[in-house]
C-alpha cells in the first residue's frame, strides 16, 4: 500500500499546516501563553497519567510537543530518565529556561531519527498536539512513536473528537474589560490581531 502522504493533496496539506504552525508557535505572544500553562490541562489528562504511572515510573520517557515545558514538570515526577522534544526552537528555549538541566531537543514528531529503536518505555504527545499534523502525517507520528518504544511500551496522546460537542466551534474575540483606556485599547488590538491566526 502506498504511503499516505504521496498524494499531492496530502503533501499540500502538510505544507499548509507547517506554514501556519511554525510561525504561530514561534511568535513571542504564543510562547508567553504556553509559558503560563501549568499542571494538568483537565481531569482526563490527570486520570490518563495516573493510569500509566506505575508502569512507567523510573523508566525512560519521551515527551513530544512539550511547548514551554508544562508536561516536563509532570513527567519528571515519574522518571528522571526524561527527554522532551518540540517543533520550534522558541518553545525549546522556553522549556530549557523553565527546566534547566533537563534534556530538551528541537525535533519533529514525524521524524524521531535521533532516537534508537526501543529507547523509551513511555511516550506522550499531549494537548491534542497530533491534531496539528496533517491527517496523512499522523501515521508517520504513530509509526515513529511505535519504533522508539520498547516492546510493551505505552503511547499516550490526546486528540479532538470530531463527533464531540466542540466540533465546529468558531473563534471568538474575547477582550477582558478594564476601565483603563490604554489597557483596553492594547487588549483589543491584540485580540483582533490574533483573529486571522485563530481562523486559520
Amino acid at each position: 500500500m502506498p504511503a499516505m502522504d504521496t498524494h499531492p493533496q496530502a503533501r499540500e496539506a502538510r505544507a499548509d499546516l507547517d506554514a501556519i504552525n511554525r510561525p504561530t508557535w514561534a511568535r513571542r505572544d504564543t510562547v508567553r501563553e504556553y509559558e503560563r500553562l501549568q499542571g494538568f490541562t483537565d481531569v482526563g489528562e490527570q486520570a490518563a497519567l495516573d493510569f500509566v504511572a506505575d508502569r512507567v515510573r523510573g523508566r525512560p520517557i519521551l515527551d513530544i510537543g512539550i511547548g514551554a515545558g508544562r508536561t516536563t514538570q509532570l513527567l519528571l515526577q515519574l522518571s528522571k530518565d526524561y527527554v522532551g522534544v518540540d517543533y520550534t526552537q522558541e518553545m525549546v528555549e522556553a522549556s530549557r529556561k523553565r527546566c534547566p538541566g533537563v534534556r530538551v531537543e528541537r525535533m519533529d514528531a514525524r521524524d524521531l531519527a535521533a532516537f534508537a529503536d526501543g529507547q523509551f518505555a513511555f511516550a506522550m504527545f499531549s494537548f491534542n498536539g497530533i491534531d496539528s499534523v496533517s491527517p496523512g502525517d499522523r501515521m508517520k507520528v504513530l509509526r515513529e512513536a511505535h519504533r522508539v518504544l520498547q516492546p510493551g511500551g505505552l503511547f499516550l496522546f490526546s486528540a479532538h473528537n470530531h463527533d464531540g460537542p466542540g466540533c465546529g466551534e468558531h473563534p471568538q474575540v474575547n477582550i477582558p474589560f478594564t476601565w483603563n483606556p490604554i489597557k483596553l485599547g492594547w487588549r483589543s488590538f491584540k485580540s483582533i490581531r490574533a483573529l486571522p491566526r485563530s481562523l486559520m
